[in-house]
């Protein structure tokens, strides 16, 4: 199984180059993707879609990777389970539809820069364990040598299956 990322709307400048912040592009990440080690989760659904929306740069980066596959789209019954089961579940963060793709998707690595929505991930009474590893925030404040050492604990090579 490949390992998923979910990439919250205040990292998006992290995977997408734009004008103003074309040097900031996280290139351990990028190349961690682009060298097929995992795929990026998203959805064209509800919160996910809306903030997609407002950075119309980001959907058309998600729809080319997704060619490539390096991005995998959630569908309507994958994230309406993921709805339902975390329905009564009390949450930090005003992000639910973020934990409803991490729960859907199985993400095992969550980049964003929300405190709230980090212990939401993590917080195994939210999103439950899964057998295929623990999950885990991207470093994005450490040093380049970090972030790569934190993403070889998360390499696979059969992303076919996006």
């Amino acid at each position: 199984m490949c390992t998923v990322a979910i990439v919250d709307k205040n990292s998006f400048w992290r995977i997408a180059p734009s004008q103003k912040r074309l040097d900031r592009i996280d290139s351990c990440l990028m190349s961690w993707i682009e060298q097929g080690y995992g795929v990026l989760a998203y959805s064209t659904e509800g919160g996910y879609l809306e903030e997609l929306a407002d950075n119309e740069r980001i959907l058309r980066f998600f729809v080319e990777w997704r060619r490539q596959p390096i991005a995998r789209l959630i569908g309507s019954c994958q994230l309406d389970r993921a709805r339902s089961k975390l329905r009564h579940v009390e949450i930090r963060s005003n992000d639910r539809h973020v934990l409803e793709l991490a729960l859907a998707s199985e993400a095992l690595i969550l980049c964003s820069e929300d405190k709230r929505l980090q212990e939401d991930f993590l917080d195994a009474q939210i999103i439950p364990r899964i057998d295929s590893g623990s999950r885990k925030i991207y470093p994005h404040e450490k040093s380049q040598e970090d972030r790569h050492e934190f993403l070889r604990q998360y390499q696979c090579r059969d992303c076919s299956d996006t």
